[in-house]
């Protein structure tokens, strides 16, 4: 068994109980194969709720582990439905949840005791381990996450998920110090980050070869100029393939799901302090735990600032971050959590748009180095403000159907005045500029209701989720782009001389209000019949767009449908293997016009999935193997008889297979890999790319991260090592600008400092290194104008404090 003890948990590990009334819960047979099975036995759950006595009488039955419990601590306590394949143990602590008993094990038995100080306690029992039960939408006592909603929309397992996902958990956040969530998800397959280099504006991401720059907090949409700050958030989650039938409106590759951290019952607290290369230096705190003495009322609050330059001269990376959040639970039946953040970054222009002369390629003055700046300081301004409230309210009608609805209102304003590369001359030494200034808004409501119920049909068991999802954007964008050396005069690229005057026109080019309203209706039933898990689903959505052009004083409006579906089912063997296959669909709304003046259609995507996932009984690892096929229609491409308009006669295709692998393979050691294969091609189009690879998509690419924490004489000091390997891949459609591969190499050394005893008990200090030989490499190239380098290496030492 793996173990893990909350903070709060580890005073009171050791204690010893005697018995009062007792009764237990498995007798005769389930004696004879506890030794065998215990805590840490993986077995299928089906437990209805109802009393908690019952379920946990009726689970000793189940799974042949005795538990043993006072029977005054568990009268009249009723317990939620809880279904899945799981451990003994992760079964018992989700029918606590909410309770504030404990489970521990104790030889080959599940001890179950009220967590208070004064409890009533059992003879000749020392506790060894502690935790709560993981669900979706909370923590993961260690790197390998066994639930997700991320697929579902509720609480699963990922086993039964007829598709990939990945969980990056909040300890691998931690170990590898992750700044932003595209270093989050780095070491994910199927993912690839550096679309825009090293970027600090926006989260663009590829997966599966189709970019997916929206991502989702909280089961909810976020606008595509929002960035999430890590430290704010307990997981990071990635679906790969379609997930229309759930989201709505996306891509065929998938998507990123992120969760909030939350209010915990257990008291805890964090204090972070962070110094680094770049004039890096960032504070945090995290606070948790309930408002006063019961689990009625709930609060956390994280905080952050950071002030730093980046690895371009003369740009920033300032932040400023807080989210406090609220838990009321007045009944064992309903929860409302509360959540706000407000965010504000004080950045610049990273990605600079360089040439491919003197970047990708040779130059004869020279190499361009990565720290070059082509704007004017005096006007590298960019500021960001983000503003989001939300809820998640939970109610449970009784022990068939629960309601949960997550809302969120959130403002997005950013204002950037920015000049960036534009192309070489003759000379290729002198570059020309663009000046691009904007101010742009965005302001999003969206409300999701869902209704699950959970019921049986003779032998099969059902968990149904219905559900409506309303949402509403509206998007306003003033830009003013100018190319001109009278508004932003060229600069030699190998010897700037900054202070030239820079004129804005008079005139923006863009001033446009876009509203887009979004509706979607949804059901999909999770059936199990004996060791099979059916997935089915279905989603009709509506899509209103309307764009007024301020200058042109013209509205477009469009309306689009779609409906959408998705089909799977796994088998779950004894023995943790887990095979399963799934078809589902995706739609996206496509801007412009089919002539004649015609609004375009949605392209359409659908894919083909097989795989393998293994979850070894009693080991708290994660491996899975997955095939995939994927399509997408009715891609626009430039309509060549008339110009202005478009075409959608263009199709891409991608397959590939993906491995993965997150074990823990002893209380030292735990290993992180990866490895992608795609075969990305554009299998239709009138612009002459049929044929080619798909930009910015590697044929090849791999990760792998090892940790281990010493014992003995160096009890207290863990390392980290990662590499991570991106293949050969193109630009461009028209493949004519080819990127190298490159290695790169992460590396960490921590110490817990409470070897040393005393003060420094709950203190512990980390190092960690991205791009350990610092590796100078191009992430992208868009075109020959626009090239971006990837990060440099990056330093930082943490000093953490927690209780």
């Amino acid at each position: 068994m793996n173990e893990h003890q909350p903070r709060g948990a580890q005073r009171r590990a050791a204690r010893h109980f005697p018995v009062r009334s007792l009764f237990a819960a498995a007798i005769s047979a389930a004696c004879v194969t506890a030794a065998a099975q215990g805590a840490a036995a993986v077995v299928d759950v089906s437990l209805p709720g109802g009393s908690l006595s019952q379920s946990l009488n009726t689970l000793a039955r189940q799974s042949g582990t005795p538990i043993l419990v006072e029977s005054s601590a568990v009268a009249g306590r009723t317990a939620a439905p809880v279904s899945g394949r799981m451990t003994v143990m992760q079964a018992v602590q989700a029918l606590l949840t909410g309770t504030r008993l404990n489970a521990q094990e104790q030889n080959g038995a599940i001890v179950v005791r009220p967590g208070h100080d004064d409890a009533a306690t059992l003879d000749a029992v020392t506790v060894t381990g502690n935790g709560l039960a993981e669900n979706a939408w909370g923590p993961v006592p260690g790197l390998v996450a066994a639930r997700s909603a991320t697929g579902t929309k509720t609480d699963t397992s990922i086993l039964e998920n007829p598709q990939s996902v990945s969980v990056i958990t909040r300890k691998e956040m931690d170990a590898r110090n992750v700044q932003t969530v595209t270093e989050a998800i780095q070491y994910t397959p199927g993912v690839s980050v550096d679309q825009l280099g090293m970027d600090n504006q926006i989260e663009w991401i590829s997966l599966r070869g189709f970019s997916s720059p929206s991502s989702y907090l909280d089961g909810l949409r976020l606008g595509a100029i929002w960035q999430s700050e890590p430290f704010g958030l307990e997981r990071v989650e990635v679906l790969r393939g379609p997930a229309s039938v759930l989201y709505g409106e996306s891509g065929p590759g998938g998507l990123t799901g992120m969760v909030s951290k939350r209010p915990s019952s257990e008291r805890s607290g964090e204090v972070q302090l962070q110094a680094g290369n770049q004039d890096r230096f960032q504070g945090a705190v995290d606070l948790t735990g309930p408002i006063g003495e019961t689990d009625e009322w709930l609060y956390r609050v994280v905080a952050l600032q950071r002030d730093s330059n980046t690895a371009v001269d003369y740009v920033k990376n300032d932040r400023v971050f807080i989210a406090p959040s609220l838990t009321w639970q007045p009944s064992a039946a309903t929860r409302l959590t509360l959540l706000t953040q407000y965010q504000r970054d004080k950045i610049g222009f990273l990605p600079q748009y360089l040439p491919a002369d003197g970047t990708l390629r040779d130059n004869p003055n020279g190499h361009v180095p990565r720290n070059r700046y082509v704007g004017e300081p005096d006007r590298e301004h960019y500021l960001r403000d983000q503003t989001a409230v939300g809820y998640s309210l939970e109610h449970k009608f009784n022990d068939t159907i629960s309601l949960q609805q997550n809302a969120r209102y959130a403002r997005v304003h950013q204002e950037f005045d920015t000049v960036t590369g534009n192309g070489l001359l003759a000379d290729r030494r002198t570059l020309r500029r663009r000046l691009f200034d904007a101010d742009q808004t965005s302001y999003d409501i969206n409300v999701d209701t869902m209704l699950t119920s959970r019921f049986s049909t003779g032998p099969l068991t059902h968990t149904l989720l219905t559900g409506v999802e309303y949402a509403r954007q509206r998007y306003d964008s003033l830009n003013w782009i100018c190319g001109t050396a009278e508004c932003a005069p060229p600069i030699d690229l190998f010897n700037p001389v900054y202070g030239q005057t820079i004129q804005r026109p008079d005139l923006p080019v863009t001033d446009a209000l876009q509203h887009q309203e979004r509706l979607g209706i949804y059901a999909q039933d999770q059936i199990r019949l004996g060791r099979w898990a059916y997935t089915l689903g279905g989603r009709w959505d509506r899509v209103r767009q309307n764009m007024m052009d301020r200058l042109s004083d013209s509205n477009t409006r469009s309306s689009d449908h779609a409906f959408t579906a998705r089909v799977g089912a796994a088998y779950l063997f004894d023995s943790g293997v887990t095979p399963y296959a799934s078809y589902t669909e995706s739609f996206q709304p496509t801007s412009g016009l089919i002539y004649p003046s015609s609004p375009a259609k949605p392209t359409t995507g659908r894919q083909y999935e097989v795989g393998v996932k293994y979850e070894p009984a009693g080991h708290n690892s994660f491996v899975g193997v997955a095939l995939f096929d994927v399509a997408q229609r009715n891609m626009a491409t430039t309509d060549p008889v008339n110009p202005g308009f478009i075409v959608q006669s263009a199709e891409t295709r991608v397959r590939g297979v993906e491995l993965e692998g997150k074990l823990e393979l002893s209380r030292q050691l735990s290993v992180l890999a990866s490895y992608t294969y795609t075969d990305a091609e554009y299998t239709r189009s009138n612009d002459g790319y049929q044929g080619n690879q798909v930009s910015i998509t590697p044929r090849s690419q791999a990760s792998a991260w090892v940790d281990y924490a010493f014992t003995d004489a160096l009890a207290g000091l863990s390392a980290g090592a990662g590499v991570r390997y991106v293949g050969k891949r193109y630009g461009n459609s028209s493949n004519t600008i080819e990127l190298a591969s490159y290695t790169l190499v992460d590396a960490a050394l921590r110490y817990d400092l409470r070897t040393l005893g005393g003060q420094w008990r709950n203190a512990s200090v980390a190092l960690n290194v991205n791009n350990l030989f610092d590796k100078d490499y191009v992430g992208v190239c868009l075109s020959n104008t626009r090239c971006y380098f990837g990060a440099p290496r990056t330093v930082m030492a943490t000093l953490t404090y927690r209780w």
